[in-house]
Protein backbone atom coordinates (compact mmCIF):
# COMPACT_ATOMS: atom_id res chain seq x y z
CA UNK A 1 0.00 0.00 0.00
CA UNK A 2 1.38 3.46 -0.99
CA UNK A 3 1.74 5.99 1.81
CA UNK A 4 -0.94 8.74 1.52
CA UNK A 5 1.71 11.48 1.52
CA UNK A 6 3.52 9.86 -1.41
CA UNK A 7 0.19 9.29 -3.18
CA UNK A 8 -0.74 12.97 -2.74
CA UNK A 9 2.68 14.01 -4.03
CA UNK A 10 2.35 11.77 -7.12
CA UNK A 11 -1.20 12.98 -7.70
CA UNK A 12 -0.14 16.63 -7.50
CA UNK A 13 2.87 16.00 -9.74
CA UNK A 14 0.58 15.14 -12.63
CA UNK A 15 -1.83 18.00 -11.96
CA UNK A 16 0.68 20.84 -11.77
CA UNK A 17 -0.37 23.73 -13.96
CA UNK A 18 2.11 25.66 -16.03
CA UNK A 19 1.81 29.21 -17.27
CA UNK A 20 -0.43 29.48 -20.32
CA UNK A 21 0.87 31.10 -23.53
CA UNK A 22 -1.27 34.14 -22.69
CA UNK A 23 0.05 34.35 -19.13
CA UNK A 24 3.58 34.05 -20.50
CA UNK A 25 3.02 36.87 -22.98
CA UNK A 26 1.59 39.05 -20.20
CA UNK A 27 4.68 38.51 -18.01
CA UNK A 28 7.04 39.09 -20.93
CA UNK A 29 5.29 42.33 -21.85
CA UNK A 30 5.20 43.56 -18.26
CA UNK A 31 8.91 42.93 -17.93
CA UNK A 32 9.42 45.23 -20.90
CA UNK A 33 11.89 43.12 -22.83
CA UNK A 34 11.56 45.19 -25.98
CA UNK A 35 10.01 48.25 -24.41
CA UNK A 36 11.23 51.79 -24.02
CA UNK A 37 14.83 50.84 -23.22
CA UNK A 38 15.39 48.33 -26.01
CA UNK A 39 16.32 44.70 -25.62
CA UNK A 40 17.82 43.55 -22.35
CA UNK A 41 20.62 41.21 -23.34
CA UNK A 42 22.97 42.94 -20.90
CA UNK A 43 22.53 43.87 -17.22
CA UNK A 44 20.48 46.99 -16.48
CA UNK A 45 18.96 48.61 -13.42
CA UNK A 46 15.23 48.06 -13.15
CA UNK A 47 12.73 50.74 -12.13
CA UNK A 48 13.63 50.15 -8.45
CA UNK A 49 17.39 50.27 -9.08
CA UNK A 50 18.11 46.52 -8.87
CA UNK A 51 20.53 44.91 -11.32
CA UNK A 52 18.45 42.83 -13.71
CA UNK A 53 18.87 41.10 -17.05
CA UNK A 54 16.63 39.61 -19.69
CA UNK A 55 12.96 39.45 -18.90
CA UNK A 56 13.05 40.58 -15.31
CA UNK A 57 15.70 38.22 -13.91
CA UNK A 58 17.02 39.77 -10.71
CA UNK A 59 20.78 39.18 -10.74
CA UNK A 60 21.87 37.29 -7.62
CA UNK A 61 25.22 37.40 -5.89
CA UNK A 62 27.72 35.26 -7.78
CA UNK A 63 25.89 35.41 -11.12
CA UNK A 64 27.99 36.87 -13.93
CA UNK A 65 26.20 38.20 -16.98
CA UNK A 66 28.96 40.56 -18.10
CA UNK A 67 29.02 38.82 -21.50
CA UNK A 68 25.30 39.31 -21.88
CA UNK A 69 22.74 36.76 -23.05
CA UNK A 70 21.87 35.22 -26.37
CA UNK A 71 18.15 35.05 -27.23
CA UNK A 72 18.17 31.32 -26.40
CA UNK A 73 19.82 31.95 -23.03
CA UNK A 74 17.27 34.66 -22.28
CA UNK A 75 14.42 32.25 -23.05
CA UNK A 76 16.01 29.55 -20.86
CA UNK A 77 16.53 32.00 -17.98
CA UNK A 78 12.89 33.10 -18.13
CA UNK A 79 11.72 29.45 -18.19
CA UNK A 80 13.86 28.71 -15.13
CA UNK A 81 12.53 31.75 -13.25
CA UNK A 82 8.93 30.94 -14.15
CA UNK A 83 9.46 27.32 -13.09
CA UNK A 84 10.39 28.49 -9.59
CA UNK A 85 7.22 30.57 -9.39
CA UNK A 86 5.05 27.72 -10.71
CA UNK A 87 6.52 25.32 -8.12
CA UNK A 88 5.96 27.88 -5.34
CA UNK A 89 2.29 28.19 -6.32
CA UNK A 90 1.96 24.41 -6.33
CA UNK A 91 3.61 24.25 -2.91
CA UNK A 92 1.75 27.09 -1.21
CA UNK A 93 -1.72 27.19 -2.80
CA UNK A 94 -3.90 24.41 -1.43
CA UNK A 95 -7.00 24.98 -3.57
CA UNK A 96 -7.67 24.10 -7.20
CA UNK A 97 -6.96 26.96 -9.59
CA UNK A 98 -8.33 27.60 -13.04
CA UNK A 99 -5.70 28.54 -15.65
CA UNK A 100 -6.41 32.27 -15.64
CA UNK A 101 -6.10 32.42 -11.84
CA UNK A 102 -2.88 30.46 -11.94
CA UNK A 103 -1.54 32.93 -14.55
CA UNK A 104 -2.47 35.89 -12.32
CA UNK A 105 -0.49 34.37 -9.44
CA UNK A 106 2.45 33.64 -11.75
CA UNK A 107 2.64 37.32 -12.72
CA UNK A 108 2.39 38.37 -9.06
CA UNK A 109 4.99 35.84 -7.86
CA UNK A 110 7.36 36.66 -10.71
CA UNK A 111 7.16 40.36 -9.88
CA UNK A 112 7.21 40.16 -6.06
CA UNK A 113 9.29 37.02 -5.58
CA UNK A 114 8.31 33.51 -4.56
CA UNK A 115 8.36 34.48 -0.88
CA UNK A 116 5.28 36.60 -1.50
CA UNK A 117 3.36 33.41 -2.34
CA UNK A 118 4.04 31.88 1.09
CA UNK A 119 0.91 31.97 3.28
CA UNK A 120 3.16 33.03 6.16
CA UNK A 121 3.89 36.26 4.27
CA UNK A 122 0.65 36.80 2.38
CA UNK A 123 -2.80 37.20 3.88
CA UNK A 124 -4.66 36.73 0.61
CA UNK A 125 -2.92 33.39 -0.04
CA UNK A 126 -3.87 32.27 3.49
CA UNK A 127 -7.48 33.26 2.87
CA UNK A 128 -7.48 31.67 -0.60
CA UNK A 129 -6.33 28.41 0.98
CA UNK A 130 -9.39 28.59 3.23
CA UNK A 131 -11.57 28.68 0.11
CA UNK A 132 -12.12 32.43 -0.13
CA UNK A 133 -11.59 32.76 -3.89
CA UNK A 134 -12.25 36.51 -3.87
CA UNK A 135 -9.31 37.13 -1.50
CA UNK A 136 -6.79 38.00 -4.26
CA UNK A 137 -9.05 40.72 -5.68
CA UNK A 138 -10.09 42.19 -2.31
CA UNK A 139 -8.64 45.62 -1.48
CA UNK A 140 -6.21 43.92 0.93
CA UNK A 141 -5.28 41.27 -1.66
CA UNK A 142 -3.30 41.87 -4.84
CA UNK A 143 -4.10 45.64 -4.92
CA UNK A 144 -2.29 46.11 -1.59
CA UNK A 145 1.01 44.91 -3.12
CA UNK A 146 1.61 48.15 -5.03
CA UNK A 147 4.39 49.80 -3.01
CA UNK A 148 8.02 50.34 -3.88
CA UNK A 149 10.45 51.93 -1.43
CA UNK A 150 7.54 52.59 0.92
CA UNK A 151 5.51 54.55 -1.64
CA UNK A 152 2.58 53.70 -3.87
CA UNK A 153 3.97 52.98 -7.33
CA UNK A 154 1.79 53.72 -10.37
CA UNK A 155 3.29 50.88 -12.43
CA UNK A 156 2.71 48.37 -9.64
CA UNK A 157 -0.83 49.67 -9.15
CA UNK A 158 -1.54 49.03 -12.83
CA UNK A 159 0.07 45.61 -12.77
CA UNK A 160 -1.92 44.55 -9.72
CA UNK A 161 -5.13 45.83 -11.38
CA UNK A 162 -4.28 43.77 -14.48
CA UNK A 163 -3.63 40.68 -12.33
CA UNK A 164 -7.02 41.22 -10.62
CA UNK A 165 -8.61 41.39 -14.07
CA UNK A 166 -6.88 38.18 -15.13
CA UNK A 167 -7.96 36.52 -11.85
CA UNK A 168 -11.58 37.55 -12.44
CA UNK A 169 -11.82 36.84 -16.17
CA UNK A 170 -11.18 33.40 -17.69
CA UNK A 171 -9.19 33.35 -20.89
CA UNK A 172 -11.56 32.74 -23.84
CA UNK A 173 -11.43 29.20 -25.20
CA UNK A 174 -10.90 30.41 -28.76
CA UNK A 175 -7.17 31.28 -29.22
CA UNK A 176 -7.87 34.32 -31.41
CA UNK A 177 -10.32 35.70 -28.84
CA UNK A 178 -7.81 35.03 -26.03
CA UNK A 179 -5.10 36.89 -27.97
CA UNK A 180 -7.50 39.81 -28.48
CA UNK A 181 -8.33 39.83 -24.74
CA UNK A 182 -4.61 39.90 -23.89
CA UNK A 183 -3.98 42.68 -26.42
CA UNK A 184 -6.83 44.78 -24.98
CA UNK A 185 -5.55 44.26 -21.45
CA UNK A 186 -2.00 45.27 -22.36
CA UNK A 187 -3.23 48.26 -24.37
CA UNK A 188 -5.27 49.44 -21.40
CA UNK A 189 -2.21 49.18 -19.15
CA UNK A 190 -0.03 51.16 -21.56
CA UNK A 191 -2.40 54.08 -22.17
CA UNK A 192 -1.04 56.11 -19.28
CA UNK A 193 2.11 54.17 -18.52
CA UNK A 194 5.40 55.34 -17.11
CA UNK A 195 8.40 54.53 -19.33
CA UNK A 196 9.44 51.56 -17.18
CA UNK A 197 7.27 48.54 -16.48
CA UNK A 198 6.91 47.12 -13.02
Amino acid sequence: MVDSTIRRSLFREYLVLITSPFGLEFVKDEEGIEGWNGTRYFPYRDYAGYWTIGRGHLIKKGEDFSRGLTPDQMTALLASDLGKVERAIDEHVAVTLQQHRFDALVSFGFNCGVGALDPENCTFIRMLNRGYYDAPIASWGLPAWNHSAGKVDANLTRRRAAECHIWSTPWPNEPVAAEAALFDLLKMLREDDDPAHA
